[in-house]
Parts: C-alpha cells; sequence; structure tokens
C-alpha cells in the first residue's frame, strides 16, 4: 500500500513537471498548471495507478495494453470535464443569480449570458 502511495505521488509530480515544462517551452514563461497547492496534479496519478492496477496483467501484450491504454486514460480525462460543465449548468439553474445578473446587464462580459 504505501508503495502505490508513493507511486501515486511520483506520478503526479512527474505529470505537473511534465506539463510546466511542455508551457514553458511554448509560452517561454512559467505557468503553473496544477491546481492545487504544490507541485502535482492527481488526474496523471489517478490515472498511472488504474493503469499499474487494473492492467498489470497485460504487461505481456503490449499492443492491446497501449489501446486500452489510451481507452482508458481518455475516459479518465473526459469524465472530470464534463461533469465540470453540468456541475456549472446545474448551479446556474439551481441559483438563478447568473441569469438575473444577465438580464439586467447584458454583455457586461462577466457571468454566463444565456
Amino acid at each position: 500500500m504505501c508503495t502505490l502511495i508513493l507511486e501515486f505521488f511520483i506520478f503526479s509530480i512527474a505529470g505537473w513537471g511534465w506539463e510546466v515544462l511542455l508551457y514553458g517551452y511554448q509560452h517561454h514563461a512559467f505557468i503553473n498548471r496544477g491546481v492545487l497547492h504544490g507541485p502535482w496534479l492527481p488526474i496523471y496519478g489517478s490515472g498511472s495507478m488504474l493503469i499499474l492496477i487494473l492492467l498489470g496483467g497485460l504487461r505481456k501484450r503490449p499492443v492491446k495494453l497501449f489501446l486500452i491504454t489510451m481507452v482508458l486514460c481518455g475516459v479518465i480525462e473526459y469524465v472530470p470535464s464534463v461533469w465540470q460543465y453540468v456541475l456549472c449548468i446545474l448551479l446556474s439553474i439551481v441559483f438563478a443569480a447568473d441569469i438575473i445578473f444577465s438580464l439586467h446587464r447584458p454583455n457586461a462580459g462577466m457571468g454566463i449570458t444565456f
């Protein structure tokens, strides 16, 4: 269990480092790609743990391992992004604050304008 926790943090930090280097190269500036306080992105740690735990038996079949890993990582990236939009729409409907603001000040550049 300790090994899995350590690997989770190692992959989370490695993913953060990769994204920071990539965006630093593209934009010629330091851009912190993390969403938490500290140098890690838990999406990389979660993905790597799922791959290690669920797909460990496919190590002798690299093509199948690659294809299943590609699909699994796509699902891991897609589900949280969809949930973010669903949550935004639900909060807008429940509280209606953004809709009311948009009715009184259309195209003010603040909030969601429907």
